[in-house]
């Protein structure tokens, strides 16, 4: 449970003062902003857009401007970077003459409107500008400072090398007309003290970004600034997306001013070679990428010159791994610079953006609904950088950050001895490391390590000082040696924040490791979570590399990597590769035979010419070693690997006539098995990717009782989770894996609890033969449920984990009955918000059952491995792909159309708001109280129509209509119209719309399929 204080832990010289007030006007002394008395003043901002289409500050539909401002300033921010289009000052139709409501209305934002009529009535009618001014004024009231930046030129979304105004003499960006612009805002604000500067240009960018027009134009938007409003810090940005300011290393920028002339520089995870977070070592990396950043911009602070990190962000979903290791790294070096900076974004969502109404913003730090924070985590990491460490009129208090959290190095005083722990950086007592000398002191009391792994970093009095190294690229492990040798760091064990010794994770090369990571996993009653308690979703693909020649399928048609890319692409974050037992009982075929010799030992030479050509780097390892190679670029990728024990032998799985079908079968002998289970789960124990190891696929044959089960199961969980504790112990049932009842009335014992999941299989013929043809789809789809959840969905009711680790049907929908049952599979994974891997990424089979290249009509990938095999089925997975609700994570309640995939929401393109089907990462909130009857639409009810055929409407509430659940799923959701006519809510697959026709296949009729009206709550 513990983390690595790698990109962790960071030596830091940090100030903690109490806020003081600021005398205005700002202004720079060598590399620092400072107030009228000299005094140090950090800019801890955050961005809040104004420049996209209707040219009004987002989110005033959602809140009132002042609950907005207030919770800024609840985050813990100072300031704000609010950005607007040059056409607010060059346009005065748009600026004077253009209402808000007006502006709203042109692009039939009609709810929008309403929206600030409700929250901000106000500003309603206000001119566009009056409206701007609105935003500073409120945000000055409540103590903020403003940073007014121009982020491009005419209302919309920006940035990209294309953009017609993407550099100094592009058709839209008139370096006259820009300065004129730039004068003209600046003069109308001279006289608000809370604006506290001007940024000139956000992002120059294009095939014409060359410092030699910067160095033209930019002096003449900078001596305009200054001209019109000389109180105002003059903020200027570099070129190629105001990444690289590194032109001024050689050559300096004159102005008739100096004391308010500032730089600003954007550092993202995209903005360096393309996929580094995750092909390189995050130490490796994280060191080169830093020094890129200070060539390129940095260098300015050593010169005496102020720099703001203008733009910066993550997705705050959690999901990007590139991401998430980037922004560790960023705010360790924010904290060493001791940087101003503002972060991208404040947004829950955009009125607009590129055509999309009410995009959400997944780097916002507010959510959609403008008034909680997306993730706390998120900010709290924030925090550990929005308070100035030093400066000017600073007394210097010294600490050591952890950059993951955001908190601070402190003593822990409840114990009987002190002891390390994390603390909010405010709170924590001053610490000092002289890197030469090796001591850690926290307040005169100095680090004593422990021994042994594991155990609590004391305090003492300074007889036993322990000598710490700064090892990897980054020099952020602080490390040392045990009495046998053993090299040890400082980690953090996130139960409680505590300071603990664990083996050195991720110093170099590996790419798969990611020291700050929130691996391993564990369980909280039936969630799966990370380390600090937040709900992971497994939303996994099945890879088969158990068939001979044991090695993962499709590496002779494409390259390693770009089937990893694929599956990420396909939105899946975990992979369930399965494997043979052999691979671990026989050294000759795990270690001696190599790939190219396994492939033509079974006459398979096309492939190993494919290998050859595509994976060039595994044709000439040992089996084990390529298996290794996909695990870790899997890794690379940010995906997560269960690893199934398929089957003993190599080869096609299952029956219940194969011999190695359950324990005691010829070839199935539980003490080998055990052995093997532990000798992987051995290998793959610092893989921290390798989050789960699924025990035996499929247990089945005559004598699958649950006696054999019981002797047998717990002696293979104690031996993965021995040579493995970290790592998920994932078990099967009986009756190829449909079966767990007999757990209803005798429970699975082990040592251990919080590493225990049970897994369960259903496919269309894990039933009655032929039920899906034979019954009405809602009257079997309801039956086979409740078998379902008495077989093992059950058992999420008690507290434990179950991942439906295998279901799936032909894609290229010719099986009726497969067809039916995934829309009443999909409609369950979603109502319990499963965990589930699917059957299979396989395009097809090297060779399977003796036959050499058999298609996989199962496989999300065609036979090329390149091409989705069948797009409406994947966007019918994405619908369950995200998590509804869990531990850490704030319920979003959506009605699923389980036959698409798709979710309920407004339609905002026309005059009338109607209800029709979007991504489910895009839909409003809803929600359906069946004794209610009311469905309600983020606010809007449903008003339905008293014709069929007809749209559903949305309404404000004085015309809500009750919808019923009917038939045996309760997915129909029915109402009268006036004359008594029962209709359902249905798809109009034309345009996706919500529709009512009159209810079909209720019940009885086998022949017809309800699909398109089941609606299922999350």
């Amino acid at each position: 449970m513990a983390r690595s204080i790698c990109l962790c832990i960071f030596l830091l010289f940090i100030t903690w003062i109490p806020i003081l007030s600021t005398s205005f006007p700002l202004s720079t002394k060598t590399r620092w902003i400072v107030d009228e008395k000299g005094q140090r003043v950090k800019l801890a901002c955050v961005n809040w857009p104004a420049h996209l289409q209707p040219a009004v500050a987002e989110g005033l539909s959602k809140q009132p401007l002042d609950s907005i401002s207030k919770k800024i300033v609840s985050m813990g921010f100072n300031c704000v970077r609010l950005t607007w289009p040059l056409d607010l000052m060059t346009n005065d139709t748009l600026a004077r003459k253009i209402t808000v409501k007006q502006s709203f209305e042109s692009l039939n934002l009609f709810d929008d409107a309403l929206g600030i009529q409700i929250h901000n009535p106000k500003i309603l009618n206000l001119p566009i500008f009056n409206a701007f001014q609105e935003v500073v004024s409120n945000l000055g009231q409540n103590g903020l400072m403003v940073i007014l930046d121009n982020h491009l030129t005419y209302p919309g979304w920006c940035c990209s090398d294309n953009d017609l105004d993407a550099f100094f003499g592009y058709p839209n960006f008139d370096p006259v007309i820009w300065a004129k612009g730039l004068g003209k805002m600046a003069t109308l604000f001279r006289n608000v003290t809370n604006v506290i500067g001007m940024s000139l240009r956000n992002e120059p960018r294009g095939t014409r970004d060359y410092p030699d027009l910067w160095f033209r134009f930019m002096p003449k938007g900078a001596e305009a600034v200054h001209a019109a409003n000389p109180e105002v810090l003059v903020i200027l940005s570099g070129i190629d997306f105001d990444t690289n300011l590194s032109f001024l290393r050689d050559r300096f920028f004159n102005v008739s001013f100096t004391d308010k002339l500032v730089f600003e520089q954007h550092w993202y995870s995209f903005s360096h070679e393309g996929g580094a977070w995750v092909k390189h070592n995050s130490n490796d990396i994280c060191a080169k990428i830093i020094g890129e950043v200070n060539h390129n911009g940095g260098f300015l602070l050593d010169r005496g010159f102020p720099l703001i990190l203008s733009e910066f962000g993550t997705d705050e979903r959690g999901v990007d791994v590139s991401g998430n290791r980037y922004m560790n790294c960023l705010v360790a070096w924010a904290a060493e610079k001791d940087l101003d900076w503002a972060v991208w974004a404040l947004t829950g969502d955009y009125y607009l953006r590129t055509g999309t109404k009410h995009m959400v913003e997944t780097y916002g730090v507010l959510d959609a609904t403008w008034k909680n924070v997306r993730n706390s985590t998120y900010l709290q990491k924030l925090s550990g950088i929005q308070h100035p460490f030093r400066g000017p009129g600073l007394q210097e208090k010294k600490l050591i950050l952890h950059p993951h959290t955001g908190l601070c190095v402190t003593n822990n005083h409840s114990g009987n001895v002190p002891t390390l722990r994390l603390e909010l950086c405010t709170k924590s007592e001053p610490s000092t490391f002289n890197p030469k000398e090796g001591i850690l002191w926290i307040n005169k009391m100095c680090v004593e390590t422990p021994d042994v792994a594991g155990q609590k970093v004391k305090l003492g009095v300074g007889t036993k000082c322990s000598k710490l190294g700064q090892i990897s690229a980054t020099k952020m492990h602080l490390s040392f040696k045990t009495s046998n040798g053993l090299l040890l760091c400082l980690d953090v064990d996130e139960r409680d924040n505590s300071i603990v010794a664990n083996p050195c994770k991720c110093l170099t090369k590996d790419a798969s490791c990611d020291p700050a990571s929130h691996f391993p996993l564990s369980t909280k009653t039936r969630w799966i979570v990370d380390e600090k308690g937040q709900r992971v979703k497994l939303a996994c693909v099945n890879w088969p590399a158990h068939l001979q020649p044991a090695v993962a399928e499709g590496l002779s048609k494409q390259p390693l990597d770009s089937i990893s890319k694929k599956i990420v692409s396909m939105g899946f974050n975990c992979v369930r590769l399965t494997w043979p037992l052999d691979l671990m009982t026989n050294d000759t075929l795990a270690r001696k035979i190599t790939v190219k010799q396994s492939f033509e030992s079974l006459n398979l030479f096309d492939d190993a010419l494919g290998i050859q050509i595509h994976n060039p780097k595994i044709l000439n390892l040992p089996i084990f070693n390529a298996f290794q190679e996909v695990v870790s670029n899997l890794g690379q990728n940010g995906l997560m690997v269960i690893l199934d024990n398929h089957l003993t032998y190599p080869g096609w799985c299952c029956s219940d006539n194969d011999l190695d079908a359950f324990f005691g079968y010829p070839n199935f002998d539980p003490v080998i098995w055990a052995k093997g289970l532990g000798k992987m789960a051995t290998l793959f124990r610092n893989v921290t990717n390798v989050i789960g190891m699924s025990l035996r696929n499929e247990p089945r044959g005559t004598r699958d009782y649950p006696d054999l089960w019981f002797r047998f199961m717990p002696k293979g969980a104690e031996a993965v989770h021995a040579a493995n504790p970290e790592v998920l112990v994932i078990l099967s049932g009986i009756d190829f894996d449909t079966n767990l009842s007999f757990l209803r009335d005798r429970f699975f014992n082990v040592s251990f609890t919080d590493k225990l999941v049970f897994e369960q299989h259903w496919y269309s013929f894990s039933h009655e033969g032929g039920a899906w043809v034979k019954h009405n789809s809602n009257d079997i789809c309801a039956k086979i449920i409740g078998e379902v959840n008495h077989n093992g969905g059950f058992l999420l009711d008690r507290g434990f984990p179950l991942i439906l680790s295998e279901f799936g049907t032909d894609e290229r929908g010719v099986d009726v009955s497969g067809n039916r049952y995934m829309n009443c599979l999909v409609a369950w994974a979603a109502e319990k918000d499963l965990d589930w891997a699917v059957w299979a990424l396989t395009g097809d089979y090297y060779l399977r059952t003796g036959t050499k290249h058999m298609v996989e009509t199962y496989g999300v990938l065609d036979a090329t491995w390149k091409n989705v095999r069948n797009s409406t089925y994947l966007q019918k997975l994405s619908g369950i792909q995200h998590p509804f609700r869990g531990p850490g994570l704030q319920e979003k309640k959506l009605i699923l159309h389980p036959h698409t995939g798709l979710c309920v929401t407004n339609n905002h393109s026309g005059n009338v708001p109607t209800l029709r089907l979007e991504l489910c990462t895009k839909s409003e909130p809803s929600t359906f109280n069946p004794k209610e009857g009311i469905l309600w639409i983020n606010k809007m009810c449903v008003e339905t129509p008293d014709v069929a055929g007809q749209k559903v409407k949305l309404g404000v509430g004085t015309k809500c209509s009750k919808l019923g659940q009917i038939s045996a799923t309760k997915m129909h959701l029915s109402f009268k119209t006036s004359n008594g006519l029962l209709l359902c809510l249905d798809v109009d697959e034309r345009d996706n719309s919500i529709v009512a026709n009159p209810c079909k296949c209720l019940t009885k009729d086998a022949s017809c399929d309800p699909a398109s009206q089941w609606f299922k709550k999350s």
